[in-house]
């Protein structure tokens, strides 16, 4: 999504949570991901800003993108 809206995704913010997960987050203009990572880099888990999943239906009806939101979608 931000390839097709010309943005790239880059780490704005990077912190360790009270749980010892390491917190990414990776904001877009108009959207953007958090990611939770462990000691060895792994993704544990993700999750889309609140405006994610209408700025992708928006750009899949213009044609932009070719697949439905799904949290594969944001997985690396």
């Amino acid at each position: 999504m931000a390839r097709v809206e010309g943005y790239l995704p880059i780490v704005s913010a990077l912190s360790v949570d009270s749980e010892g997960r390491i917190v990414v987050q990776t904001p877009i203009p108009q959207g953007g991901l958090t990611y939770y990572l462990d000691a060895q880099l792994r993704v544990l888990e993700s999750r889309p800003s609140d405006n994610l999943a209408p700025l992708h239906e928006r750009l899949r009806k213009q044609g932009l993108l070719d697949h439905p939101l799904s949290s594969v979608n944001w997985l690396p």
